[in-house]
């Protein structure tokens, strides 16, 4: 039961990403992107694939331990990268881009750094000194 949530979390926002990459367009304009101007792309596929690390390695981890559910996170965020873009290049006014699959692995490399390696040690150094 504990390892079906974060799992079941996972696939609710792979269905999402899926789901904002099947839209023509995007709404750039709205208040709480707007203020990214023309960064909004880039911040946009850094932290979707963020959080997919995050779920991807939190659902991992209990089974397979830090190393390797790092690895398979990295795996599962770059195939599902190049699916997705794969994908947005049957939407019309979408093309897919080197670019947004490398932000896409930044994404996860991102939240792999903060999961695996600073929350971590974080949690040791208050142990030490609490």
């Amino acid at each position: 039961k504990h390892r079906l949530l974060p799992r079941l979390a996972l696939l609710a926002w792979m269905a999402l990403i899926l789901f904002v990459s099947s839209r023509s367009s995007l709404p750039g304009d709205s208040p709480p992107v707007a203020w990214l101007g023309q960064y909004q792309d880039e911040v946009g596929h850094l932290v979707e694939y963020g959080v997919l690390g995050m779920l991807a390695y939190l659902s991992l981890l209990p089974s397979l331990g830090r190393r390797r559910a790092c690895m398979l996170t990295l795996a599962l965020g770059v195939v599902f990268s190049l699916g997705d873009e794969a994908f947005q290049s049957l939407i019309p006014n979408r093309t897919p881009q080197v670019t947004d699959l490398l932000l896409d692995a930044v994404g996860v490399i991102g939240a792999l750094v903060l999961l695996a390696g600073i929350v971590p040690r974080l949690k040791r150094h208050l142990r030490a000194s609490g």
